[in-house]
């Protein structure tokens, strides 16, 4: 029986990740809790953010790791152990470093799914310009990606019958 990486998120299912993380105004209790639950982790980081102009509020964030490690959801840290960091795969996430100090020396790279997502979970404005930048790269990509997955498959012919086989 195959280990499934996809679905692992420190021993919860992804369904109780998903209600986690997804809901909009977590108790405190729950936060205290997941960041109890990620002190071990060493790309778990903790930044304050303005909501709005009279409140702030404490955000979580996974970072990646170094070159060659799985690239990790920066709002659920689930990793994809397709994609790695340092290769092409990286142009399917928004990446974003925080330089601002907030980490002190530590800046780590964050894969967010969109900007549109690295927004929301930052309370963060980006302008419209890098947004559109960014989907036209990760449309180009996404299709050199799918040209690449049907072109490196070859047709054969095996007694009579067709058989495809893929790299």
């Amino acid at each position: 029986m195959a280990y499934e990486y996809e679905s692992e998120f420190y021993g919860y299912a992804e369904d109780d990740v998903t209600s986690w993380t997804s809901e909009p105004k977590m108790t405190k209790k729950l936060k205290r809790e997941l960041a109890d639950m990620n002190k071990e982790d060493i790309h778990f980081f903790q930044v304050k953010r303005k909501t709005n102009s009279h409140s702030s509020e404490m955000v979580g964030i996974f970072g990646s790791g170094d070159i060659g490690s799985s690239i990790r959801d920066a709002v659920t840290g689930i990793r994809n152990y397709a994609h790695k960091v340092g290769s092409a795969s990286e142009n399917l996430y928004f990446k974003v470093r925080i330089c601002a100090g907030d980490l002190g020396k530590d800046t780590p790279t964050l894969f967010f799914e969109s900007p549109e997502q690295y927004e929301r979970h930052m309370y963060a404005k980006l302008d419209n310009d890098t947004k559109i930048r960014w989907h036209l790269k990760y449309q180009t990509f996404s299709r050199e990606l799918n040209n690449n997955a049907v072109e490196s498959r070859k047709l054969v012919v095996l007694n009579g019958q067709e058989v495809t086989l893929v790299k």
